[in-house]
């Protein structure tokens, strides 16, 4: 590590003002485990800051610091690890300051501009992420808040992995779900699984969907999306058989797949899942047995317009007196995504309630005579 690099750090360390929980003169304690920075430490020159090399004489130390000198800031340097804190006796004084090494970790760190120093340890436990300039640039172009805690920290991780510019907990979600649900397959899991690790994801997905499983799947995870999305959807009438793939608390679950249906970009990735899942569960059994007042709002999968087809050909064969309600039933479909596969099925059977309208009102039939017919 250049000597430049190390003085430059420091001056950042000191100088920058959000680093600092107080307004009062400015403590930086730099243990050195091993002593290999001792020379560095000696060529530092930092305008307005005392250097002090620590040894085993902390009462003068902290004499100085307290009473000789109280409002200079101070750089301390220690050839030593740093010591528990049961045994070290500057510890209220380390507690008011800030710390230093330079490591690239530490540096990095420190570039960062943390307050929570167990994220320099963070960043120390994910070597190949870090190995690359372009995926530590891209943490830094985040701009991440001084106060982020180490959940933010491995969710911007995994964003940067993703390709992502800011930290999206359901943006990276639907990004890795739409690169395949088969993790061997998956190329962007692949990636998340060499650089970081499976729990890392399955963490923050638990966090933000309450989503547990003893042996977690993103097929698992789209599963229970959906039908969570299904249940609200059906004002809480999921067919019992469903029921347990249901989310406990919904409504992340609800909000992250209705986006996905709003989003015509990603739309018929959206309906390509939905169809294989909605195999999978042969969901249109337990869909068929509700009714079409219950379906009429739904669009996580395409049975519902199935079935809602289904029923409005059995009322039409069957000169249902319950007809005319479908008149609104089935023009409110059209905003939903399965539409347009079905619009011409829909069209046709909003014709055939018109002509059994009409049919409806001459039953007594036409009138039998030119002249009849010709003045009605």
């Amino acid at each position: 590590m250049s000597l430049n690099r190390i003085q430059n750090n420091l001056k950042t360390l000191f100088n920058d003002d959000r680093r600092w929980p107080h307004n009062g003169r400015r403590l930086v304690f730099w243990y050195d485990a091993d002593g290999q920075f001792q020379e560095s430490f000696d060529e530092l020159n930092l305008e307005g800051i005392e250097k002090i090399q620590l040894a085993d004489t902390p009462f003068y130390t902290k004499y100085l610091l307290l009473v000789e000198d109280p409002q200079q800031n101070f750089l301390l340097y220690a050839p030593f690890a740093e010591p528990a804190p049961i045994d070290n006796w500057l510890l209220d004084l380390q507690l008011s300051g800030l710390s230093f090494a330079a490591d690239q970790a530490a540096l990095l760190y420190a570039d960062l501009g943390f307050h929570d120093r167990h994220l320099e340890n963070v960043i120390r436990q994910y070597p190949n992420f870090f190995n690359s300039n372009k995926r530590t640039a891209a943490i830094v172009a985040m701009q991440l808040a001084p106060d982020t805690n180490e959940k933010t920290l491995l969710l911007a991780l995994l964003c940067a992995i993703g390709g992502l510019k800011v930290p999206d907990t359901p943006v990276l979600i639907r990004q890795i779900l739409m690169k395949g649900l088969l993790e061997s397959d998956n190329e962007l899991w692949q990636e998340i699984t060499r650089l970081l690790s499976a729990e890392t994801f399955w963490q923050i997905v638990q966090d933000y969907f309450h989503f547990q499983d003893d042996k977690p799947s993103l097929k698992k995870l789209l599963t229970r999306l959906l039908i969570t999305h299904l249940g609200l959807s059906l004002q809480g009438q999921l067919p019992e058989t469903l029921r347990a793939y249901r989310l406990q608390s919904g409504q992340q679950a609800y909000a992250f797949i209705d986006q996905w249906l709003r989003d015509q970009r990603d739309l018929e990735a959206f309906k390509d899942f939905s169809r294989q899942i909605g195999d999978d569960l042969q969901i249109f059994q337990p869909l068929e047995t509700l009714s079409t007042e219950t379906l009429q709002e739904a669009a996580t999968f395409e049975a519902i317009d199935q079935v809602i087809i289904r029923q409005c050909v059995g009322d039409i064969l069957a000169q249902s007196k319950e007809i005319s309600h479908w008149r609104g039933w089935l023009p409110s479909r059209r905003t939903l995504p399965w539409f347009d596969k079905y619009q011409a099925i829909y069209d046709a059977l909003l014709a055939a309630i018109a002509l059994l309208e009409l049919y409806g009102q001459y039953k007594a039939g036409f009138p039998t005579t030119a002249s009849q017919l010709f003045n009605a």
